[in-house]
């Protein structure tokens, strides 16, 4: 799912630590006080910090060989190829 795939690649990129998604940070009353907040939680180590830096490179080839189409001046992009379904 769209989801996974976004776990997977934020995984690689918190040096392996896979965090628990959440879709909102907070709630806020009708005066905006906070009546809820979600933090971030870490689930598991999903892989090996080397792992995860060794996919961090291959994943900044990868952009490197599509001719920095994503490109942003001034930040390091990685990415990855399509994903079959």
């Amino acid at each position: 799912t769209p989801l996974q795939n976004a776990m997977i690649a934020a995984t690689v990129a918190n040096k392996g630590v896979t965090m628990r998604p959440y879709l909102v940070e907070s709630l806020k009353g009708s005066d905006l006080a906070n009546i809820a907040t979600t933090s971030p939680t870490e689930e598991r180590r999903a892989v090996p910090e080397q792992v995860a830096d060794t996919l961090t490179d291959l994943m900044v080839a990868a952009e490197q060989v599509t001719q920095q189409k994503g490109a942003i001046a001034g930040v390091q992009i990685a990415s990855k190829t399509g994903t079959a379904e």
